[in-house]
């Protein structure tokens, strides 16, 4: 296509300085014989130079020259594709004239579509290399998001686990069914957790799980200045989700939320299908509220990292006021 334009550009250019017997078209099909021996030279030349042992040349110039041998061959070729002999072409002065005009206007475009080959290739390359870092900055993100998601993992709240444990050891002389009911909601809690640390994804039913179950172990410990309720719908419960985030979340409403309060409060974690199919899981608490609780801690800003990484502008965390008081945190 780009030799059937240049032919049709230089046809028009140089119709005039050739007698009125030839006609614009046997000038145009001389023209394009010239551009397809000349495209020809170009790509074997670019097809055969790799396989050159040491070139002297640079591939750019190598390929000049090769259009300049097609532009002469072509001409001739052309020359006898009407009838003329080698010897009219090089002995006749007005048809050798003919014949270097001939030639140099296909050199002048050989060299013009070269050159915006070549600017098209570098600018292609470029968009190439442009692409090619942004993907691997993406994906070095992605691996250093996952380095801190494991490491997050990896601590499971070593105080919360310790003061557990503390508190069953007291509640085994003082209060032994509510120890056996304390062990029992770590047990459970420990059994969701474990698994998280070696996956890049769980299910939301398990998230669930271990949310009730720190909770549980929270309401021990805070008595009636807790109360709570976990609601998945069952068709959602094996919904992919990722680990440790709706943790994250019920966490912040703990000691943040509810836990500074004298009167404590309650958490309720809830989950549906929003307007436009997407899944739309909450964490509400009526503690302290945005401005004075949970603002814009690590963990909140470890989930926003994470789910940028895995999921782009599909997903998203908001914090947003509860009436009359408290925090709503919606993944």
């Amino acid at each position: 296509f780009l030799a059937m334009v240049l032919t049709t550009i230089a046809c028009a250019i140089i119709k005039p300085y050739f007698s009125m017997d030839l006609s614009f078209h046997t000038l145009w099909l001389r023209l394009f014989y010239v551009a397809i021996v000349m495209l020809i030279a170009y790509v074997v030349t670019e097809t055969v130079y790799p396989m050159v042992p040491a070139p002297r040349l640079k591939l750019m110039h190598a390929q000049f020259i090769a259009m300049t041998l097609g532009s002469v061959l072509g001409t001739i070729a052309s020359g006898l594709a009407i009838g003329r002999s080698l010897e009219q072409m090089m002995t006749t002065e007005p048809i050798l004239w003919g014949m270097i005009f001939f030639t140099g206007t296909g050199i002048a475009f050989g060299v013009l579509t070269v050159t915006v080959l070549r600017l098209r290739e570098q600018a292609a390359r470029a968009e190439a290399d442009i692409a090619r870092a942004e993907s691997q900055r993406q994906q070095l993100e992605k691996q250093v998001l996952e380095a801190r998601l494991k490491l997050m993992q990896a601590q499971i709240e070593p105080h919360f686990l310790f003061n557990t444990l503390a508190n069953v050891q007291h509640l085994v002389e003082a209060n032994p069914p509510v120890a056996a009911r304390t062990l029992e909601s770590l047990i459970t809690y420990l059994r969701a957790a474990l698994p998280d640390m070696r996956e890049g994804a769980t299910t939301l039913g398990r998230e669930a799980d271990m949310a009730q179950a720190y909770l549980e172990i929270q309401q021990i410990r805070m008595g009636a200045r807790l109360t709570f309720g976990v609601a998945i719908p069952p068709d959602l419960r094996a919904r992919t989700f990722p680990p440790m985030m709706l943790m994250t979340l019920v966490e912040n409403a703990v000691k943040h939320g509810i836990d500074p309060l004298q009167h404590g409060g309650d958490i309720r974690v809830s989950a549906a299908i929003d307007a436009a199919g997407a899944l739309d899981v909450r964490v509400t608490d009526n503690g302290q509220g945005l401005a004075q609780s949970h603002g814009m801690g690590i963990g909140l800003q470890n989930i926003r990292e994470r789910l940028a990484a895995l999921f782009g502008r599909e997903a998203k965390l908001l914090l947003e006021e509860h009436a009359p008081r408290g925090l709503v945190a919606r993944i």
